[in-house]
């Protein structure tokens, strides 16, 4: 399963798309957020419920209060968990990810504001709560400096074992996830890797991309080579060429550990509009291929790209800007 959400701009509404992987036929469509606005609506998915199913989670984007909800698949909306992760002023809006951080086999939440240094606040659902989400996060971090004002983008990625701060085996995925945080416009590339298991600690740093490439980052998660450990995809901002790279999730690998370098729309004269990635899994939990989409501008609907063997097809005409999400192996972490 697939999850789009419409990107901001002019015409957009927050409609959420669901999208069979595999064929590209639409599944279900239903509007997030109130049909006048237009700042658009960042997915994720994640059993925040623990029912063993994924729900569908929205953020909204600029121009309303930064709200996060949840839905299941038919659309019918969780009430309960309605958020507002940075509080009622916060205007500037929402990324959002999802993620065992805690080992319960209940996903957690990530939000990260899209404006300002990079702040990100972490919450630990609780399902049986009157407000599973709770209004104070379990830990709350900025990962860039206070004069930037780019924002940040968020995905969760199982790359080791940890426990109480400490890296306990790099190889071995142990059911609780890491917070990935990639910086927004205006800064050099940059992705950070934080162990949570513990006093919040970068365990890994990335530089993707040329430094000259401000445009800002999108990330994603999933398990590109054979190791039992999540990889990190990371896709150019604004004039990035439409490129996308892999890096090895190894937190020991270093600065280096470069997959793969693909591109989506290349070929399209709006080549330079920002990617959202998410990684396509089969069912031993491997990537078998990328979605990929263009947001904030025109848009070109879903690509995917293949792994092997390396080919780029379109998987669905979606109108507009758009974001995405797709499915992940149970308790191996959220997109």
């Amino acid at each position: 399963m697939i999850v789009t959400g419409e990107d901001i701009g002019s015409r957009s509404q927050p409609w959420v798309t669901v999208v069979d992987s595999a064929t590209g036929a639409t599944l279900n469509r239903f509007l997030a957020y109130e049909s006048g606005f237009r700042g658009g609506v960042r997915v994720a998915l994640g059993d925040v419920v623990g029912d063993g199913t994924e729900q569908i989670i929205t953020a909204s984007g600029p121009g309303r209060r930064g709200e996060i909800r949840v839905f299941r698949q038919d659309g019918t909306e969780l009430v309960a968990y309605r958020s507002l992760p940075f509080g009622g002023r916060y205007r500037g809006g929402v990324e959002v990810a999802a993620g065992d951080f805690n080992g319960d086999r209940r996903d957690d939440i990530v939000a990260a504001a899209s404006r300002g240094p990079g702040l990100v606040n972490v919450f630990l659902v609780t399902p049986e709560a009157a407000r599973p989400i709770p209004a104070t996060p379990t830990h709350s971090l900025r990962g860039f400096p206070n004069r930037f004002m780019g924002g940040a983008t968020v995905t969760t990625a199982d790359v080791g074992s940890f426990s109480a701060g400490r890296l306990v085996d790099p190889a071995a995925a142990d059911g609780r996830v890491e917070l990935v945080v990639a910086s927004g416009r205006g800064l050099p590339p940059s992705v950070l890797i934080y162990d949570l298991s513990g006093t919040p600690t970068i365990v890994r740093r990335l530089s993707p991309f040329a430094a000259s490439m401000r445009g800002g980052l999108s990330v994603s998660a999933g398990r590109y080579d054979t190791d039992q450990i999540d990889d990190i995809i990371v896709t150019g901002g604004f004039r990035s060429g439409s490129q996308i790279e892999v890096y090895s999730g190894l937190v020991t690998g270093g600065q280096g550990g470069l997959l793969a370098k693909r591109e989506a729309f290349a070929s399209l004269a709006n080549a330079g509009l920002p990617l959202s990635a998410a990684a396509i899994t089969s069912t031993d939990g491997q990537v078998s291929a990328i979605a990929v989409v263009q947001g904030a501008g025109r848009g070109d609907g879903i690509r995917r790209l293949s792994i092997t063997p390396s080919t780029v097809s379109t998987l669905a005409n979606l109108a507009g800007p758009l974001r995405i999400a797709a499915t992940r192996p149970a308790f191996a972490g959220g997109t």
